[in-house]
């Protein structure tokens, strides 16, 4: 064969391979990003539930995840929404354990340390800013 009938062969595979595995890939990238927002907000939960039974004047520093993301907790839910570079945000919801130790209502984004505070009569949510 000569070299030019080579490159077109060679060029011809490989978009080929390109073509069909770029949706499995993409599917396994979402994958991925569904699975990181289960376990992040899964972790969140697990501090907030520990934090409301604690004695008071209990404080916990928890190192969020290095992802671009959006936390919204309130009394009775976490919710974190993971925005990809591409695609669509990622959203996941888990509730928490209703105790007599309400909880402060606040929004913040990823990236950051939050500490937690049992006061007695509330947990308290403080971003680092």
């Amino acid at each position: 064969m000569e070299p030019l009938q080579w490159i077109f062969v060679v060029t011809a595979l490989t978009l080929i391979f390109v073509v069909f595995a770029i949706n499995p890939l993409q599917v396994a990238i979402e994958e991925a990003v569904q699975n990181n927002a289960q376990l992040q907000a899964q972790r969140l939960v697990s501090v907030i539930n520990m934090m409301r039974s604690a004695p008071s004047g209990t404080s916990y520093t928890f190192t969020m995840t290095s992802t671009k993301c959006r936390v919204n907790i309130t009394d009775n839910f976490v919710k974190l929404t993971i925005i990809p570079s591409a695609g669509l945000e990622v959203a996941y919801t888990i509730s928490t354990i209703k105790t007599d130790t309400p909880i402060q209502n606040i929004n913040f984004d990823c990236k950051r340390t939050v500490q937690f505070r049992n006061t007695g009569s509330r947990l308290d949510v403080t971003p680092s800013p």
